[in-house]
């Protein structure tokens, strides 16, 4: 069984490698949904500045402006990203049952009359 699902994935190898890239990056992206916040929680509310070396001087307004647009970008591009990916993923299980259907098919067309009987 393994044999012939690899038989019909190996001409679709480079699309199912794609697929699985797209995997990880909204693996990766998932990670990066409590990012924005924990942002808010730690910094905003707080008023704590952020740890980091760029921008201890913003002021809470544009932390909140820039977590919250954070947040909007990590989801639009979760959105997209699982879009494609669906569409990809569909795209290589139906090219794969096509051509499963079409070697059936001319398995059966094949056959001598005497099997039918």
């Amino acid at each position: 069984m393994k044999r012939t699902v690899r038989s019909y994935l190996r001409p679709y190898w480079l699309t199912f490698g794609l697929a699985l890239g797209q995997l990880f990056f909204i693996s990766a992206l998932e990670l990066l949904k409590p990012w924005p916040l924990k942002i808010i929680i730690d910094n905003v509310l707080s008023g704590r500045p952020l740890p980091w070396g760029f921008a201890p001087s913003w002021s809470s307004e544009s932390l909140l402006v820039l977590a919250c647009t954070g947040l909007v970008v990590v989801y639009l591009l979760l959105g997209g990203l699982r879009l494609l990916n669906d569409y990809t993923t569909i795209r290589i299980g139906q090219s794969m049952v096509n051509d499963l259907r079409r070697d059936l098919y001319s398995h059966i067309q094949r056959l001598s009359l005497s099997f039918y009987r």
